[in-house]
């Protein structure tokens, strides 16, 4: 009866998917054992654990007279998809079977003539729940609760202790991705996987979803997969019995760039090893050492720059720079200059200044390793920075990024733009850059941001709360000016 958007847009109506049905035949085991109602489902992404835990709380309230459920979310933008999702259940209902719906608030669905609501919020007050009495509980990414309390872990024990107080005689399930080897679901998820709780683990891992698999027309290409198994591959053919179709949709997803050291975070096949991953910094420390034992010592420094490699006749540049607001209590403005040839960074430009005398800096520096390619993250102050070089210091060498339009015509927009697709690619263009050694890094202070880049808590890495990224940024940004400006304007650097 109740209906959902799938994954291109089209309405659809719901129907239980594999690994669905595998969550609702767990819980049914476990009732049959006469384990209390509590489930933890450390699961893969996207595999609709979500959608089925909103469509049982949303039958319960709209059939039952005297229903209390509630669904908490890590954030407000998940809370808000979460909760539209449950409206589209409400509004293509059919009529004869919606119950009255009382609007009092965008968070809920009250029915107010069966005395039912269910409540869609954000998991903040530790105190939520208490006093209450509740049917259903659903905890969406519960190992991203609280993120950004310095009392976080002491945060979440109080609130789910509320939570399963409040609804002691109904169901709780909590759910979520890893999140690092540490914490309340951590904890809670070993103790369960032994039984050493009163929760009930349902791991679901990645294969859970028949979805997840490449057609395969060609007996031939089948053959091949199956005759080039690694271990891991063998392992889950034997273990699991996958397919040729899902090792060929598995070895396809682990080639992509931003999933190469996510993998087993997002797409868990071990529960273990999916805590483990996600507890990585971004860099492996060990390469830090090494480049801090190669680096170059500082040649000179002045008003603001350090220098390593003066700049040589004959030779060709590039520059990146990450602009910041330069307010005293702010981030720093920086720009790396590298040489196009080697790689090597030869310069660095750091400090606090006013976008527009960032700007007059950087083209002073440019000029001096002799007029460098210059690319600026355009994003928020960066645009100051790019008027000031273009319209106040003339500066005669920017870098544009090019593209296609809607019409298919050439199009460039002056400067870098870092946004949710390019920014997983540069920062993973620099660390192989790094690791690879295409990149010979002279910048320990770069190094030292490297070792606080990490995960923070929602699968986006940056700095570490009360530390900095901005030479992780302009370094970034320096790298793919590098690559694709040179290559873009047709010029033989290599």
């Amino acid at each position: 009866m109740l209906n959902i958007r799938d994954q291109v847009g089209n309405v659809l109506p719901l129907k239980w998917n594999g690994v669905q049905q595998f969550i609702l035949r767990e819980k049914m085991k476990a009732r049959a054992a006469g384990r209390p109602p509590r489930f933890l489902i450390p699961k893969s992404r996207r595999v609709g654990v979500t959608t089925l835990e909103q469509a049982m709380s949303f039958a319960l309230c709209a059939n039952r007279r005297g229903q209390y459920a509630v669904t908490l979310s890590d954030s407000r933008e998940k809370t808000s998809r979460i909760f539209e999702m449950a409206t589209l259940f409400y509004d293509r209902l059919d009529p004869a079977l919606r119950p009255n719906r009382k609007v009092e608030s965008s968070k809920s669905l009250h029915f107010h003539e069966l005395g039912s609501q269910f409540f869609i919020g954000t998991a903040g007050s530790v105190a939520f729940g208490r006093g209450d009495t509740l049917q259903r509980v659903h905890g969406s990414e519960v190992a991203y609760w609280l993120a950004n309390r310095r009392d976080k872990e002491n945060g979440v024990e109080q609130l789910i202790a509320g939570l399963t107080e409040a609804c002691s005689h109904g169901e709780v399930t909590l759910e979520s991705t890893s999140n690092g080897n540490s914490g309340w679901w951590y904890e809670n998820c070993t103790a369960a996987s032994t039984r050493n709780n009163e929760w009930t683990l349902i791991f679901v891992p990645w294969f859970k979803d028949r979805s997840l698999q490449v057609p395969i027309d060609r007996d031939e290409e089948r053959r091949e997969i199956m005759a080039t198994l690694d271990d891991r591959e063998q392992w889950l053919v034997r273990e699991h019995a996958l397919t040729a179709e899902q090792l060929k949709w598995r070895r396809m997803k682990r080639n992509e760039r931003t999933m190469r050291r996510l993998f087993a975070q997002e797409y868990p096949e071990i529960l273990e090893e999916s805590f483990l991953s996600s507890s990585l910094c971004y860099w492996d420390h060990a390469d830090l050492n090494d480049h801090a034992a190669d680096a170059k010592p500082e040649r000179r420094t002045e008003a603001g720059v350090v220098f390593w490699v003066e700049p040589q006749d004959g030779r060709s540049y590039v520059l990146g720079a990450d602009v910041a607001e330069g307010t005293p209590e702010g981030d720093y403005s920086a720009a790396g200059v590298l040489d196009i040839e080697t790689g090597e960074q030869v310069a660095r430009l750091w400090g606090k200044w006013r976008p527009e005398e960032f700007a007059k800096r950087v083209a002073r520096l440019a000029r001096y390793y002799n007029l460098a390619l210059v690319g600026v993250e355009r994003n928020n102050h960066g645009h100051s920075t790019l008027n000031t070089l273009q319209n106040v210091e003339r500066y005669p060498r920017l870098y544009y990024e090019k593209s296609v339009n809607e019409k298919r015509r050439a199009v460039k927009k002056l400067g870098w733009g870092t946004d949710q697709l390019t920014r997983p690619i540069m920062l993973d263009d620099l660390r192989e850059a790094m690791t690879e050694g295409s990149m010979l890094v002279n910048d320990r202070a770069l190094l030292a941001e490297c070792r606080t880049f990490e995960d923070n808590g929602n699968g986006k890495y940056e700095a570490r709360s009360g530390f900095h990224d901005d030479l992780v940024m302009a370094w970034g940004v320096a790298w793919q000016v590098r690559v694709r400006g040179f290559r873009e304007a047709k010029v033989s650097v290599f």
